[in-house]
């Protein structure tokens, strides 16, 4: 299917992140796209789209202007022969965000965003003050969103999977699963078994790098010991690489991780300089402050800040090597002191642009020790480092398990 997407406020042929919402959605709930087409707005070009594309789906986003909107609003009355109805949804949603983030339910001039076309549904959301509304006329389904993220995800979340499940039988509810270290290629190899499943559940995947989404999607009434089974296989196929069943970020489940458990962490980074420790930060200031006791940027012998190390060791392996990361994660060990330590090195080879990575993570029980060589730029590079970090914690700190509960189907 073809679907349509509009924004009121862009410019014509810049995306945003709405619209790849939108898409990523879409392909969530289990619809089939085969096209996917932006198109400049005006109100003539709306309602030349309504009469005669050849399409079933157009989603447009409304704009911030509440004058645009309304004269949306107006054309749609004006063509299809109806007039504006106050809706009660839109306008409690409206009064409660105005409560919520003015102290004041008057709406006043915003009045007009309570205000839809006769005959079409409401899609209201109390996460800002435009709201949307769905049109089905022509045989076509023109869905009007709302212009901010957090009310579009707010409706993604709870109205459109009931929207579209009426509209095209697809998925209500859905399960996630985030996997690290296994390559986009094998994911897609491993689902093949699980895809045109007699459940009629839908599995589809989202790679980026070696961080991947798998979104499992279900209808409701069709629970039961069924579905359990089949995410439990599911589970089963990936369970080396499953860190969350909540869609969570890697870095925020380490984090969880690390406050949950209450370790100390010893910190070592040598070419991601730093940025290791800076995105720990950035995800939850106050455990990475609290937990990781030391943190050391090393690159050069001369950078090993006094630790007991073999300098000679050093010396004849080099610093990105086994045995010198084994004596660099076994020196702070022994001289911080800490529950956990944490050894990030890499090294850049220019000669086939491959960077290898190493990460020792360990306690005073034992170290171990995990290469990886990436290819690609310094950006991704940096990126697939630090999820990497973020997954050994996950792995050490659920003790080399990553089982989760399998019956994951509320």
């Amino acid at each position: 299917m073809d679907y349509i997407f509009i924004d009121a406020d862009a410019d014509f042929g810049k995306t945003n992140k709405i619209q790849d919402m939108v898409y990523t959605n879409l392909i969530k709930y289990g619809m089939t796209l085969s096209g996917s087409y932006a198109i400049p707005f005006s109100t003539a070009n709306l309602i030349n789209l309504i009469d005669f594309a050849d399409t079933e789906l157009i989603m447009v986003k409304l704009s911030q202007d509440h004058r645009l909107n309304l004269a949306i609003k107006e054309a749609i009355c004006s063509n299809f022969k109806t007039f504006l109805v106050k809706n009660n949804a839109c306008s409690f949603a409206i009064e409660s965000y105005l409560r919520l983030y003015n102290g004041s339910s008057v709406a006043g001039e915003f009045e007009s965003e309570s205000l839809i076309p006769d005959g079409t549904e409401a899609l209201a959301s109390d996460l800002g003050l435009v709201q949307g509304f769905m049109l089905n006329v022509n045989k076509k389904h023109i869905i009007f969103l709302p212009p901010t993220d957090e009310q579009v995800l707010d409706l993604i979340d709870n109205k459109l999977p009931l929207v579209f499940n009426r509209l095209y039988n697809t998925p209500t509810d859905f399960i996630y699963l985030r996997l690290f270290g296994i390559r986009e290629d094998m994911v897609r190899k491993n689902l093949r078994h699980f895809e045109n499943n007699s459940l009629g559940v839908s599995i589809m995947s989202m790679t980026n790098g070696l961080d991947t989404t798998l979104t499992i999607g279900y209808q409701a009434r069709k629970q039961g010991s069924e579905l359990d089974e089949f995410v439990a296989k599911v589970c089963e196929t990936f369970r080396n690489n499953i860190y969350s069943t909540d869609n969570e970020d890697i870095c925020q489940v380490a984090m969880d991780l690390i406050k949950m458990t209450g370790k100390k962490i010893a910190l070592v980074e040598s070419l991601t300089n730093g940025q290791i420790y800076t995105r720990l930060l950035d995800c939850n200031n106050i455990v990475a402050k609290n937990s990781i006791e030391t943190h050391l940027v090393i690159n050069e012998i001369s950078d090993t800040y006094g630790l007991s190390v073999d300098k000679n060791l050093l010396s004849v392996n080099g610093i990105h090597s086994v045995d010198s990361i084994y004596e660099i994660a076994t020196a702070i060990l022994s001289d911080f002191k800490s529950d956990i330590v944490v050894v990030s090195m890499a090294n850049y080879d220019k000669s086939d642009c491959a960077t290898a990575s190493f990460v020792a993570i360990g306690d005073t029980e034992g170290i171990h020790i995990y290469k990886s060589v990436y290819h690609g730029d310094k950006e991704l590079t940096n990126d697939t480092i630090f999820k990497n970090v973020c997954y050994y914690i996950i792995r050490k700190l659920k003790q080399n398990s990553l089982i989760f509960d399998q019956s994951l189907a509320k």
